[in-house]
């Protein structure tokens, strides 16, 4: 081979070096500010979801609260009822930001749980009319039972979901982005 096909085979070389090598620092450097974008993105959307995953859990636990106290139908005050009835209405109004905010695992428990809040509005509403149907016939009825040994369930299942609700919230919130 001559010298002056080495040299020009020696420079394509060079060449196509150079060029690949730019190509592996630029895609370096793009995949590597790809991360950096996302990672603030997810601290950018850190303190929204705080808060809106603290106004969903206070909700949350102002029914569980409101709910204790409740071990019979005689222990569903008009004020008691009251306070479920708000706490549901929290609970719906405060979803809606979860669900928004994802992601679509803190998303789902929260769906369960506003749709346990929902039940147990409904449970409330039912021992009501039981109170009322007591006090019209003296004896209560075969389904007041049934509702009073659902009541010890409700709460404990609503306890099980806002610890787990709180679990993924915190997962969710602890996740800067660094280990994308």
């Amino acid at each position: 081979m001559d010298a002056g096909l080495a040299a020009v085979l020696g420079a394509l070389a060079g060449a196509f070096g150079a060029v690949g090598g730019a190509w592996m620092t630029s895609r370096g450097q793009w995949k590597s500010a790809r991360l950096a974008a996302r990672a603030e993105h997810k601290r950018q959307r850190r303190e929204p979801r705080s808060e809106v995953y603290a106004t969903f859990l206070k909700s949350s636990n102002q029914l569980l609260d409101a709910w204790t106290p409740i071990q019979r139908i005689s222990d569903v005050t008009p004020e008691r009822r009251t306070l479920v009835y708000e706490a549901v209405d929290s609970i719906d109004n405060a979803y809606s930001a979860v669900a928004l905010s994802g992601p679509e695992e803190v998303s789902d428990i929260a769906e369960q749980i506003r749709d346990h809040a929902a039940q147990l509005k409904q449970e409330a509403r039912f021992l009501w009319a039981g109170q009322h149907a007591m006090q019209e016939n003296g004896e209560p009825e075969a389904w007041i039972f049934d509702i009073e040994s659902r009541i010890p369930r409700a709460r404990t299942a609503l306890s099980a979901q806002i610890r787990t609700f709180t679990v993924a919230a915190r997962t969710t919130l602890d996740d800067d982005g660094s280990t994308l």
